[in-house]
């Protein structure tokens, strides 16, 4: 379980699955821009390819849970498919140039970033929450495995900057979920210990980042791409959603 038994006084969200509604924002997004990478490598048909490696059912449009595309960042992810894919490299080396990997990030985070906020759909109603929290005397934070531009992206889009004190992506230097280097940044920045802060997430790479941090709590909710059962072994306690953490904060503080 978690470190200690701290008062909480600081909570540290994930982005995708826990602000917003993973399966109804995401995998038709994922599609369009597999799809749209694939054209760019002049091979509509990889798209199919490129979507099962990453962990997304091209059939149902449903994203696996602990897959590249459910928990990963966008490095990750290109990188298991270079790695997964016959001949990938060689193609993306033809249609992006000398840096193909680069060349594929920068495209599917363009993208995203272009896609995402007409898209987007809340898993709850969130400015009233961190207006609530906020107003309680609780730190808050935003920690995605998404960039961090789209972490800043999300926050104004649904109106909840004004309450948060960090913003940090797999790109703004501390490391990617599952390390906790996220984590420590979110206390160095609010002057709090890992035992007062909880790491709320919908994926084992957050629960398994809190624990390294060795936050005092960590909170799962069912609003990503994984099931009560994939959670419960790694969190502390799994909730439906984030709508649920001011109570389950006050019943047991």
């Amino acid at each position: 379980m978690s470190a200690g038994a701290a008062t909480i006084k600081g909570l540290l969200f994930d982005k995708d699955g826990t602000l917003i509604d993973f399966q109804n924002t995401w995998p038709p997004m994922l599609a369009a821009s597999i799809d749209a990478l694939a054209a760019r490598l002049g091979n509509a048909a990889l798209a199919t390819e490129l979507m099962r490696a990453g962990g997304l059912d091209p059939g149902t449009q449903k994203v696996a849970g602990g897959s590249q595309l459910a928990e990963g960042t966008t490095d990750g992810l290109v990188s298991h498919w270079l790695a997964a894919i016959t001949d990938l490299e060689t193609l993306a080396e033809q249609h992006f140039g000398a840096d193909p990997q680069g060349a594929m990030i920068a495209f599917l985070d363009l993208f995203w970033r272009r896609a995402i906020q007409q898209r987007m759909v809340a898993a709850v109603a969130l400015a009233p929450l961190f207006e609530r929290l906020y107003l309680g005397g609780y730190r808050l934070g935003l920690a995605t495995n998404d960039s961090e531009e789209m972490a800043y992206a999300t926050s104004a889009h649904f109106n909840i900057a004004q309450w948060l004190d960090f913003h940090a992506g797999y790109d703004s230097g501390h490391g990617a979920k599952p390390d906790p280097g996220m984590i420590h940044a979110f206390a160095a920045k609010t002057a709090l210990a890992p035992p007062e802060i909880a790491m709320i997430g919908d994926s084992p790479a957050d629960m398994q980042a809190g624990r390294r941090a060795g936050v005092g709590l960590t909170i799962a909710v069912l609003t990503g791409a994984c099931t009560r059962d994939q959670l419960a072994p790694v969190a502390d306690v799994v909730l439906n959603d984030i709508a649920e953490v001011p109570a389950f904060l006050q019943a047991r503080f």
